[in-house]
């Protein structure tokens, strides 16, 4: 599952940037994530909440209006997760990594070389392990995202490009649903990357 994922990654945008209007685009990063699970123990308020995850993007581009570009961008991002108490600590549950496939529209920010992006797709959560929570597997989400994207030339076929991420999925589990859990959470995600992109407009 998890390579067949990593394929489509590989080659989603690879067959945009095929096209001469295309472009490619790629980055390295982190990504900070809200709360997963709010709940009250006796007295005892108990967080799961994602540490801040290094994060792995992917995008194509191509050009569908003179001012705007269609693009299908995926990540992937893997980190820790805990359970906190407030005020006695927390305890760590292992590592939660998650890939994401959105489909967005992008365009002029201001000026030149900013563009800003609205998107949607899915987020499928991969835990390392099937255990709490995730005992039933991590559930797929549908997202919802904003953005912003700086390019600025260093060679006459290369840019450097820095990407700013905002998204917002619903969160809940089949094993939360089955223990009776019927609140579901708003997580929030925003993540940051800087690498390169090619193509396209400069």
């Amino acid at each position: 599952m998890r390579t067949t994922l990593l394929l489509t990654g590989l080659l989603l945008p690879s067959a945009l940037v095929a096209q001469s209007s295309s472009s490619f685009y790629a980055g390295l990063g982190a990504t900070w994530r809200s709360k997963l699970v709010a709940d009250v123990i006796v007295s005892d308020v108990i967080t799961t909440q994602p540490a801040i995850a290094p994060t792995i993007m992917l995008g194509g581009a191509t050009e569908v209006f003179p001012r705007y570009d269609v693009d299908i961008e995926l990540q992937f991002t893997t980190g820790s997760y805990s359970a906190d108490t407030k005020g006695k600590g927390s305890n760590k549950l292992g590592t939660l990594p998650t890939f994401s496939a959105t489909i967005g529209l992008d365009g002029p920010l201001f000026k030149p070389p900013f563009r800003w992006r609205a998107s949607v797709g899915v987020l499928k959560y991969l835990p390392t392990e099937d255990t709490g929570m995730f005992l039933q597997g991590g559930p797929l989400e549908f997202l919802m995202g904003l953005g912003a994207q700086y390019r600025r030339p260093v060679s006459s076929s290369l840019d450097l490009s820095i990407a700013l991420r905002y998204d917002f999925h619903r969160f809940t589990t089949d094993e939360l649903q089955r223990q009776g859990f019927s609140q579901v959470q708003q997580v929030h995600r925003v993540g940051l990357t800087v690498g390169i992109a090619m193509g396209g407009r400069r």
